[in-house]
């Protein structure tokens, strides 16, 4: 047997395919759900598209931070990281399908409902992907094991994206907007359940509690966190990045 499952994997995996059954169907409709359905301004979407991007690009380092040198106990395991997150990453994959707007309803509130929806989702993503990758590289030293991850994790990615396929045919092309709601809902449920039963069965071989004492040496604090906010915002390459 070429393809062997392994129960640790497949954990693994299980992230993997949540967060792609929620990212597909995001990333597919969210811009058509807006400017269609919802009636967005262009001066709103542009400015909530622009405020995205920086976030976009300031959030991934700082996240990278406070989950390595967080003292908080739900922030210094990969795996509560996950569990914890999995509920408020579900919930901001919701937050787009339900307008906040009527006929009658001013152009700033579409585009204070995209901004919200784009940033809380991208914080979450953020949260939780973060925690994934760094997994990755605790859960064995192993070559065979991490292509074993690898493997799993691939296959777990083919069926989440899947989801697109499902809305599709469950929303008539999104003419049928409680049926692209009712969807979501269940694809959120789904990930939030898959999200969970990773975080609860994945092993790993390095337990980073065990370097808590090093940890508390670097004496981190928000102090120290804002100060590398600074230098990261100030960095030449950092502005390169953010605007492209």
């Amino acid at each position: 047997m070429l393809f062997k499952i392994n129960r640790n994997a497949c954990a693994y995996a299980a992230t993997t395919m949540a967060a792609v059954l929620m990212n597909s169907v995001y990333q597919f409709y969210y811009v058509k759900l807006f400017l269609n359905n919802y009636k967005i301004s262009s001066y709103w979407f542009n400015f909530a598209q622009i405020f995205y991007m920086i976030w976009n690009a300031i959030n991934d380092p700082l996240f990278g931070y406070f989950q390595d040198y967080s003292k908080l106990e739900c922030l210094k395991h990969r795996q509560l990281n996950i569990l914890y997150g999995a509920p408020l990453y579900a919930l901001s994959f919701l937050l787009p399908w339900f307008g906040w707007t009527n006929e009658n309803s001013p152009d700033w509130l579409a585009g204070f409902h995209l901004l919200i929806s784009l940033s809380f989702y991208d914080c979450m993503f953020t949260f939780v992907l973060l925690a994934q990758c760094s997994l990755f590289a605790e859960i064995s030293r192993n070559k065979d094991e991490r292509i074993s991850l690898m493997m799993h994790s691939t296959i777990a990615s083919i069926l989440g994206s899947s989801a697109v396929f499902l809305v599709e045919i469950f929303s008539d092309h999104m003419q049928n907007i409680h049926g692209l709601q009712v969807t979501c809902v269940v694809i959120a449920i789904i990930s939030w359940l898959l999200l969970t039963y990773s975080a609860r069965n994945v092993q790993v071989d390095v337990d980073r509690s065990n370097h808590s004492k090093q940890q508390d040496s670097t004496n981190a604090s928000w102090g120290t966190a804002i100060q590398t906010s600074i230098e990261i915002f100030t960095n030449k390459n950092f502005s390169k990045h953010a605007l492209y």
